[in-house]
């Protein structure tokens, strides 16, 4: 590989990782599609698959599962149920802590990958524990790697599903958002100079007002909220948008992303405050609240309120 090849791919792992990878609606179906997957496949491929169990006296019991533990199709899915839960409980928190991660801080590429392949691992030892178990003639080591075996195939063959129908769907919404964004510039006119306007991930507008009454935009998931005045009185309108969008929306505006979670009116910036929590812009409104300026964007910050 060559050093340009070699630096390609470092920066690609610094990315940043996908948003929806982090939403919660799309981890809980992702959750769903994985227990779904993983128990059809345990149940029509690996337990048919496994020789029959045979007890220490050599009592053969006519299946994988000890005779106590019966040999019907209905126990086999009892039994790798309780596996599953197991799985599921750990991927629960898991994702849970992924959520808490990524609301606080960049996560890239190759930090998730990573998070994912740790992930793999504890359950491949929790599942280990549970074939050790129930499989009394296994050693553990021959039980971990049975289920490192299984584990991979199931985990990886299903998220890779999982992110790959992810990816499609958020292409899509992108195509669909800039026909919107096109059919709008055709067909409506161009916005003043004095006003500011937005659009949701259709290309339809919703709100159109002055630019000195625009505040700022605050994410909300798969959602950003739109604060601005009415009456001298801070008003809000939520959107389904993510901020990546509605960053390239407001692009040419005085709007700047100062945090992963905000965009602001940088016309309406009274402050530029450092404490010992770090940076925060100051609107100098009542019942507005200090923006957080974060460090990945705290020098575009501070070079627009040097202009």
């Amino acid at each position: 590989m060559s050093e340009k090849e070699h630096v390609d791919l470092n920066d690609i792992l610094s990315q940043p990782a996908p948003q929806y990878l982090f939403l919660r609606r799309r981890q809980v179906s992702t959750l769903i599609f994985m227990v779904l997957f993983a128990l059809l496949v345990v149940n029509c491929f690996i337990y048919p698959s496994l020789p029959d169990y045979i007890d220490k006296l050599g009592v053969v019991a006519d299946g994988p599962l000890p005779r106590s533990m019966g040999n019907t199709p209905f126990m086999h899915f009892v039994w790798s149920l309780v596996i599953v839960v197991f799985g599921v409980l750990i991927m629960v928190l898991s994702h849970f802590l992924q959520y808490l991660v990524w609301r606080r801080r960049t996560v890239s590429i190759l930090g998730y990958s990573a998070w994912v392949l740790g992930e793999l691992l504890v359950m491949s030892v929790v599942f280990a524990v549970c074939i050790f178990c129930i499989r009394l003639d296994r050693d553990f080591m021959h039980a971990l790697l049975v289920s490192l075996a299984y584990t991979s195939f199931i985990y990886l063959v299903s998220f890779f599903l999982c992110v790959l129908y992810m990816a499609n769907y958020e292409k899509k919404r992108e195509i669909e958002y800039l026909k919107g964004k096109l059919a709008n510039t055709v067909t409506e006119k161009v916005a003043s100079k004095d006003s500011i306007s937005f659009f949701d991930e259709k290309g339809e507008m919703q709100l159109s007002i002055a630019k000195e009454n625009f505040l700022y935009v605050e994410s909300a998931d798969n959602y950003v909220v739109v604060w601005y005045l009415k009456n001298e009185q801070p008003r809000k309108l939520m959107l389904r948008m993510t901020m990546g969008h509605m960053e390239e929306q407001l692009e040419g505006t005085s709007a700047l992303r100062c945090h992963r979670s905000y965009i602001v009116n940088m016309d309406r910036v009274k402050v530029l405050r450092r404490d010992k929590d770090g940076f925060f812009a100051e609107l100098g409104l009542e019942g507005v609240p200090d923006l957080p300026v974060s460090r990945t964007y705290s020098d575009a910050v501070t070079a627009w309120l040097a202009m």
